[in-house]
């Protein structure tokens, strides 16, 4: 992380005290920054911006310009004049975030992103459907009319892409990256529906809850922790965001529940 004008060294994380992200005080990593942009590690539970399908959430936009107005010093360290959402990523769903961190610098990367040119890597978990390794869907989507979701519409629907690669498999379950250039709200979810790999814990599109212990006969005691799901949520997280073509991605650890969950269905060797 390199140093402020005034020599002062660049924030490694970004504080959120209550109730900018909720009852509890938040501290997110900053995965990466540049003069112009910021990409912090966003948990589950939170949304990127405003949204009606995301009302419920704590919103970072929100939060960034707030504690931005309030003379946040770790933020004005950034050289921020405001904050602005790059991409969508769903408040479910964990992983890289990113910020522009004036308005001219939040246009030009909303535009690339609308171009396709920032690529997002989604993993997930689903149930191994003994399919295809590598499956491409671009079934245009359409918001539905009263439900919170995307609906496939060759008539009216949006076109949109997404590429997917199964990155691992054990018993009934498998470990999918999903790629894509331009990606709306929900769409790996829809689009993995309607490959046949609805994402654990993803109720919406009819995702197959999380097994138990017992379930996966991990534990011969019939305790309450032994009865309880592996993971909790929904089991996606944006694991890498390619802002520049001659740069390194950006990646975003996955959640530990989430290695831990694929380290007991036996998806990822220590």
């Amino acid at each position: 992380m390199s140093a402020t004008p005034d020599n002062s060294p660049a924030p490694t994380a970004l504080g959120f005290p209550p109730p900018f992200l909720g009852p509890e005080p938040f501290r997110l990593p900053i995965l990466a920054c540049a003069n112009d942009w910021v990409a912090l590690g966003k948990p589950a539970g939170v949304a990127m911006r405003e949204h009606p399908w995301s009302l419920d959430f704590p919103n970072l936009d929100h939060a960034l310009n707030e504690q931005l107005k309030n003379g946040k010093p770790e933020l004005l360290r950034l050289e921020a004049t405001c904050f602005g959402s790059i991409h969508a990523l769903d408040p479910e769903c964990s992983g890289v975030a990113l910020f522009g961190l004036n308005r001219p610098a939040i246009a030009s990367l909303r535009e690339q992103y609308g171009d396709g040119r920032l690529e997002t890597r989604i993993h997930f978990l689903a149930r191994e459907d003994g399919g295809a390794k590598t499956r491409l869907m671009d079934a245009p989507l359409l918001p539905h009319n009263t439900k919170p979701k995307m609906i496939p519409s060759t008539a009216k629907g949006k076109k949109c892409s997404t590429y997917f690669t199964r990155l691992a498999t054990a018993g009934a379950w498998s470990f999918w990256e999903a790629r894509a250039g331009f990606s709306r709200p929900h769409q790996v979810r829809a689009h993995a529906a309607l490959a046949g790999l609805p994402i654990m814990g993803d109720s919406l599109y009819a995702g197959p809850p999380s097994p138990s212990p017992n379930e996966l006969g991990l534990e011969r005691r019939r305790n309450t922790a032994a009865t309880k799901p592996l993971f909790h949520g929904l089991a996606a997280h944006l694991h890498t965001l390619q802002v520049a073509q001659d740069q390194p991605p950006i990646t975003a650890p996955r959640p530990r529940r989430l290695d831990t969950c694929l380290r007991r269905l036996g998806l990822l060797s220590d």
